[in-house]
């Protein structure tokens, strides 16, 4: 029984297979065949077997088992002539994405290291790629917001390159600029076929602003003589962006720039400066004998002030023997009680006095006694801010070249200003103690049309605005 069974298993799966033409249709030659041979092997195997109990074969159950077996190839090969006529379906090949790739370098690169706020930094190296480049993109990123600086980033799209030099972008990042605080260097390569890759990504901190500067192959005299241009060279060199220099002459005595003997530049944007470009606008010439500092200043895009230089210079010249301002003194005066100003007026004016309170002659009397005492190009310049008889035009003079002195140190020969502003009385100072001032004045009294006249003043006198010291 167990030999009917296996055999009749064998039999039942011959005819499932002969006869299911869907499983054959879809069945390649190779595993028809297969099938079949399994099928042959089991059935071999089953005949081949010995019978149980050492009894011998039935010959009348081997003959059925025999046709099962002719029947079973008969049907396998039917099967597998089927299935070599029946054309084979091919399933479409599967599409694999496979990545993009790009080998991205940077090579020499130059990064920015810690610096003090204001402070030039450059950034340097090469990106090269075996892919086309289509961009780069190099900045500064905020360590606080985590993006991008504003007006610190190149972007350079639509590239078609396998190279950048990145010395390109310092012209765009512009690291003196950035406020105290931590950042990082970046940059980005993309590659034509999509793919991005970050070359670097570097952390730097910019700190408290700091400066230096001096002038570099200085020429400068310690003394020259007035009425002379003296010759000054020199290079201001600065660590960071200038965005003004002074450059001029300051008084010894009264420690302010001299005016009309200074530069100011305020629209600089630079880290070196030449000296001859401000020095044509100091008015070296016209300064009067005596004691100055030549001072330069540079004032930095961060903030800073540099004293670059504060060096004494002397101005030598001729200057007023005491016999000459003595002369001046006795001129002065012999006017004293003169009861009109019509010789003071005609001398300067040369027309005809109007008589009456309102002629103005006090400054025509000044310059008249000056004249008289060979001293009139002492004040000749005061004419360049309109005349010797506009008191106002002396107070511009002064301004113009710092002429003024303490009303405490006035000395004979000096000129005094009375009234406010511009002032609007002019006398001579005939002598001074440091307490009082003695004065002689043309145009003062209270006689019809003014008298010269010798008068004495307090120093503390408010109607005195200052002091013209001229010899």
């Amino acid at each position: 029984m167990k030999y009917k069974g296996r055999i009749l298993l064998a039999a039942m799966l011959a005819v499932c297979i002969a006869t299911s033409p869907v499983y054959a249709a879809k069945t390649v030659r190779s595993q028809s065949a297969q099938a079949v041979e399994t099928a042959v092997q089991q059935q071999t195997v089953q005949q081949e077997e010995p019978a149980a109990d050492g009894q011998a074969s039935d010959q009348t159950t081997q003959q059925p088992q025999q046709q099962a077996q002719e029947q079973t190839q008969a049907n396998a090969q039917d099967t597998v002539q089927s299935a070599a006529q029946e054309p084979v379906k091919e399933e479409p090949a599967q599409e694999v994405n496979v990545p993009a790739t790009a080998v991205i370098t940077l090579s020499g690169a130059i990064y920015p290291a810690n610096y003090s706020m204001g402070h030039e930094m450059s950034v340097g190296g090469t990106i090269e790629s075996d892919v086309t480049l289509s961009r780069v993109e190099i900045g500064i990123v905020s360590d606080t917001t985590k993006n991008w600086v504003t007006g610190h980033k190149l972007d350079k799209k639509n590239m078609k390159v396998s190279s950048y030099n990145i010395a390109n972008a310092n012209s765009t990042l512009n690291f003196w600029t950035l406020p105290e605080g931590k950042y990082h260097y970046r940059i980005y390569a993309h590659a034509s076929n999509g793919v991005i890759k970050l070359l670097a990504n570097r952390g730097f901190t910019v700190t408290e602003a700091t400066a230096e500067g001096s002038i570099e192959d200085l020429v400068l005299p310690a003394t020259y003589e007035a009425g002379i241009v003296p010759e000054i060279t020199g290079r201001i060199v600065c660590d960071v962006r200038m965005s003004r220099i002074e450059v001029g002459m300051v008084s010894a005595k009264t420690k302010n720039w001299v005016a009309g003997a200074k530069f100011d530049n305020n629209k600089l944007n630079t880290c070196q400066y030449d000296l001859s470009r401000a020095l044509y606008a100091v008015a070296f010439d016209q300064l009067a004998p005596g004691e100055y500092y030549f001072r330069a200043y540079a004032h930095t895009k961060n903030g800073k002030v540099i004293v670059l230089i504060n060096q004494p210079v002397r101005i030598t010249g001729a200057t007023v023997s005491s016999a000459s301002i003595q002369n001046l003194v006795n001129i002065m005066d012999s006017q004293v009680g003169t009861k009109t100003g019509e010789k003071y007026w005609t001398y300067y004016f040369g027309t005809k006095f109007k008589n009456g309170d309102s002629t103005p002659w006090c400054g025509t009397f000044v310059a008249w006694c000056f004249d008289q005492a060979g001293l009139l190009e002492q004040i000749e310049e005061v004419e360049d801010y309109g005349n010797l008889g506009y008191v106002p035009s002396y107070t511009k003079f002064a301004n113009k070249y710092d002429k003024w002195v303490e009303k405490a140190a006035a000395q004979a020969g000096d000129i005094i200003i009375f009234g406010s502003g511009s002032g609007a009385h002019v006398g001579i100072v005939k002598d001074g103690d440091g307490k009082q001032i003695t004065t002689v004045e043309g145009n003062t009294g209270s006689t019809k049309n003014g008298e010269v006249k010798e008068k004495v003043y307090a120093i503390t006198n408010s109607w005195i605005k200052g002091i013209i010291r001229v010899l």
